[in-house]
């Protein structure tokens, strides 16, 4: 059985005001990303589901407006492979070499 880590760091902004929060995600696996990406995708096309009721939708429509993104400018964009939706998140990857 493998294990695998996605480790965290947060740059929180201090120069401007309403600047979005930058978080560094480590990963040793590209099925982690893969994963996290097919995920974040999911929840964006949730959220730009203004018709639906679900609890999913909802949780997916706050943490849109909570991050302060523009969900219908995500929703267009969540469909493109092209697109790195993690960049829009604030997020970036970073791989590196398996601790033993």
């Amino acid at each position: 059985m493998s294990t695998q880590v996605v480790t965290a760091s947060v740059a929180v902004p201090t120069s401007k005001v309403g600047e979005q929060t930058r978080y560094r995600l480590m990963y040793t696996d590209e099925k982690v990303k893969s994963r996290y990406d097919l995920v974040l995708r999911t929840t964006i096309s949730l959220a730009s589901h203004e018709k639906r009721s679900n609890s999913n939708t909802m949780l997916a429509q706050k943490a849109m407006k909570y991050r302060k993104l523009d969900q219908t400018k995500l929703a267009m964009t969540c469909n493109d492979p092209n697109v790195d939706v993690f960049q829009c998140m604030g997020i970036q990857w970073c791989k590196v070499e398996r601790c033993t």
